[in-house]
């Protein structure tokens, strides 16, 4: 129930439903702890920071995240939104040791992920969230013939070669 209530809110960004969704995982927890419960709060707090910035949205989808994560190490994908969320919550310095730790317990970490996840977020109008995942990617993986590859489509196809040139 909670999964499909904060799915339906979801799609019509309703932040009435997605909050009665978290309220339904919440109580499912009490019954049965299971890491994907706390990824699907996470997931459900950090959209609702997106559609309302309330500082308290993005803590508790960091703690959420970083729950998930504790208890099941081997999900890259916990791995991957912790990234991204100390990156909007400023926490580069965290950003980087979780990205630089992933990537030495799951090589190919950045490369099977960023591309991904940077090409959803251009898709979803959310250029700067890619901007800063490719290099992100970058920086981690600079050897990386897709990561450059992919990066450098993305600055064509939004047409901003001079932010192509500083990434670089």
């Amino acid at each position: 129930y909670g999964i499909d209530t904060f799915n339906r809110g979801a799609a019509a960004r309703d932040k009435e439903m997605i909050l009665k969704g978290i309220d339904a995982l919440k109580r499912a927890q009490s019954n049965y702890s299971f890491y994907g419960t706390y990824s699907h709060i996470g997931e459900a707090y950090y959209l609702l920071w997106k559609l309302d910035p309330k500082p308290e949205y993005l803590k508790e989808a960091i703690k959420n995240y970083e729950k998930a994560a504790s208890i099941m190490p081997t999900d890259e994908e916990n791995w991957l939104q912790l990234v991204l969320l100390y990156t909007d919550n400023g926490q580069l310095e965290k950003r980087l040791n979780v990205l630089g730790g992933t990537e030495n317990r799951f090589p190919g970490f950045v490369e099977r992920h960023f591309p991904g996840a940077a090409f959803a977020a251009e898709h979803r109008g959310e250029i700067e969230t890619a901007a800063n995942l490719y290099a992100l990617a970058a920086l981690v993986k600079p050897e990386s013939a897709e990561i450059f590859k992919a990066m450098n489509l993305f600055y064509m196809r939004i047409e901003r070669l001079d932010m192509q040139a500083s990434a670089l």
